[in-house]
């Protein structure tokens, strides 16, 4: 995890956990949707279970944008009302989370990003042997040296110490101190390439003395160096060199454009038995220098072989060296002797020959083309060293699995998307978990007043409705949700033959719920046999009469048309005049002991309840006045 990023994935790729995270959005808004509605839902139907009347905008749950869309169509401006507050909330969240999902994409997209962190795993890695021992030595390993180096410096390798052990070159590991305990510790000294001036070659040595050959090259050592009583020097070389060129009359001197010389003096291994033990600090020092257009002599043999006949002679153009000391020490205690880098070698003329193999290649493509050619620096020079030890001390070392840490490839997901989440989540969990505890604890409460929520559950009470709130029996039992969704039907079917059979009856401006079936539960069987409908609601219109003459007489025909007797009817008022009178509903059901509809209801559930006030013509009795008729009258 790096700063405001945490680590998702190390396995699946940027697009596979982008098109996960957009499935879990998507999820987790369509049930956050769900829950948020769950909440207003419930909000309501606690003060019903408490006998409490609610208004029925309170009812109202959204869960869509479709839905969103029709509340702000009905209600427009008051939408914005105050007491539509909790619509004008539930349509803003609904359209976020909407939004929301249609972008998951995108939003997945900046949420995530890839990066490479520091793993641990387990890679086969070659562990350094004693081997050959004091006889160790690889030549020709150019590739090997190369990929080695290349590893080196990728992972970042510390250049204070030796390996023990020989990562796959091929593994994009890293170096991390704990999982290093190294045997051999290194304190080195640089020095960076340094320019020597009035450097002649004196004849005396040859190629493979360089100290010799070139007095001014010899000063730049410590003279403590040269005790060959407790060091050994080896040398050796890579040169460019001109076509033939007679600098005298046989021929025998030759130009050389550019060489190398690698000059080794480290502590001699013969010294007291040093390379069997393999414990003693060894004392290094490695140089090379670099010298540019001078001649040789003794160029008469021009094979490899004699090339430790020719002799640096004359002024040298250009020349400069760089050079590494070092103090390699062996940790106090280790577990099995056998299992770690044997420096003390005694082939130390192979360890020579080494850096004049690698450094071959360049020095001809350089002096070739006539390019600037430097030494290598100390660094390099020195990861060389690291590279051959370790290479040449895995010669025999079988593959074993061990812990190294690892670059790989990682998805990270931002840490404030996540938080986001983790919110969302946790508020759609605990409202989920709330709601459904709520239907446990109220389950026989909430069944019996039939709270509504949804269309479905709307279409349905108005079915249940339809029934007058008896509960409708189906081969003996207790009808359904299902049942009175399947069995209700929506128009003006029931209503057409009382338009038929009477004139003075018109069918209602608004389709009505009616049911296949009639709500009989009950009834005795002559009625059930008799009743097979429902009557619909209907409307009556009176027409034009005398005043003295459409009292009494025209509200008892009406009665009788009707076949409704005045007590039967309640909390309704109508009134008659000269003029046409506005039309009114009666909504009538059979009544269970077979003698005539009535329009009371006694539904168990919720319903709508409307306030009609309309005022009674002079002289004239209203509905609800019936039962100060004479009963001779009526």
């Amino acid at each position: 995890m790096t700063g405001a990023w945490i680590n998702v994935s190390t396995r699946w790729g940027l697009t596979s956990v982008q098109a996960a995270l957009n499935v879990l959005i998507s999820v987790l808004g369509t049930v956050g949707i769900w829950s948020f509605s769950r909440y207003w839902w419930q909000r309501s139907a606690r003060s019903l279970r408490d006998n409490n009347d609610v208004p029925l905008s309170t009812l109202l749950t959204l869960s869509g944008p479709g839905e969103s869309w029709d509340a702000v169509r009905v209600l427009r401006r008051q939408v914005f009302a105050k007491d539509n507050w909790h619509l004008l909330i539930q349509v803003i969240v609904v359209i976020s989370v909407t939004l929301a999902c249609m972008f998951a994409g995108p939003i997945a997209k900046i949420s995530l990003r890839t990066s490479r962190t520091i793993q641990k795993s387990q890679l086969e890695v070659l562990q350094t042997l004693k081997g050959d021992g004091y006889t160790g030595n690889l030549e020709t390993a150019t590739e090997l040296w190369n990929e080695t180096i290349r590893s080196l410096e990728s992972a970042e390798f510390p250049v204070d110490q030796l390996l023990d052990y020989l990562p796959p070159s091929t593994a994009d590991w890293t170096y991390v101190a704990s999982e290093w305990n190294p045997t051999w510790s290194m304190m080195c000294d640089y020095t960076e390439e340094i320019i020597l001036h009035n450097v002649t070659g004196s004849g005396d040595g040859t190629f493979y003395d360089a100290i010799t050959a070139f007095p001014t090259y010899r000063n730049t050592f410590n003279p403590s160096w040269f005790d060959l009583s407790k060091f050994r020097i080896q040398q050796d070389f890579d040169g460019w060199q001109d076509n033939l060129i007679a600098h005298s009359a046989d021929r025998t001197n030759h130009s050389v454009r550019a060489a190398f010389f690698f000059t080794l003096i480290q502590s001699d291994p013969l010294v007291d038995n040093r390379m069997e033990a393999n414990n003693d600090t060894l004392q290094l020092s490695l140089s090379i220098l670099h010298a540019k257009n001078f001649y040789a002599t003794n160029y008469s043999d021009t094979t490899e072989a004699s090339a430790r006949i020719w002799r640096p002679f004359g002024t040298v153009e250009n020349a400069s060296f760089t050079r590494l000391e070092c103090n390699i020490t062996k940790k106090p205690h280790v577990l099995n002797e056998e299992a770690i880098p044997w420096i003390w070698t005694n082939d130390t003329y192979d360890i020579t020959m080494g850096y004049a193999q690698y450094w071959m290649y360049h020095l001809e493509d350089f002096a070739s083309k006539g390019l600037l050619l430097s030494p290598p620096t100390p660094k390099e020079i020195l990861r060389f060293y690291q590279a051959y030890m370790v290479t040449t001390n895995t010669i025999y070392a079988s593959p074993s699995l061990r812990n190294v840490s690892i670059w790989k490839d990682t998805v990270q997901l931002s840490i404030m998307f996540l938080v986001t989440l983790i919110i969302l989540t946790s508020l759609t969990l605990w409202q989920s978990g709330r709601y459904f505890l709520f239907l446990r604890r109220h389950k026989a409460k909430l069944r019996e007043i039939s709270v509504p929520d949804g269309k479905l559950e709307w279409m349905i009470h108005g079915a249940k409705i339809c029934q007058n709130g008896t509960k409708e029996l189906i081969d003996g039992k207790q009808a359904k949700d299902r049942d009175h969704f399947q069995e209700a039907i929506f128009g003006y079917s029931n209503v057409s033959k009382l338009v038929t059979s009477d004139a003075r009856c018109r069918p209602p401006a608004l389709a009505r719920i009616y049911s296949k079936r009639g709500s009989i539960s009950g009834a005795s069987p002559a009625v059930r046999d008799s009743i097979t409908q429902p009557v619909p609601c209907i409307i009556y219109e009176d027409k034009e009469l005398d005043n003295k003459q459409s009292n009494i007489p025209d509200e008892v025909e009406f009665q009788k048309r009707l076949n409704v007797g005045p007590s039967t009817i309640s909390n309704s008022s109508y009134s008659l005049s000269h003029e046409p009178s506005p039309s009114f509903q009666l909504a009538l059901k059979p009544s269970v002991d077979g003698n005539c509809p009535s329009c009371q209801c006694e539904s168990h559930s919720p319903k709508f309840s409307f306030q009609t006030m309309v005022e009674d013509v002079e002289g004239v009795p209203s509905i609800n006045d019936a039962a100060a008729i004479p009963e001779e009258e009526k």
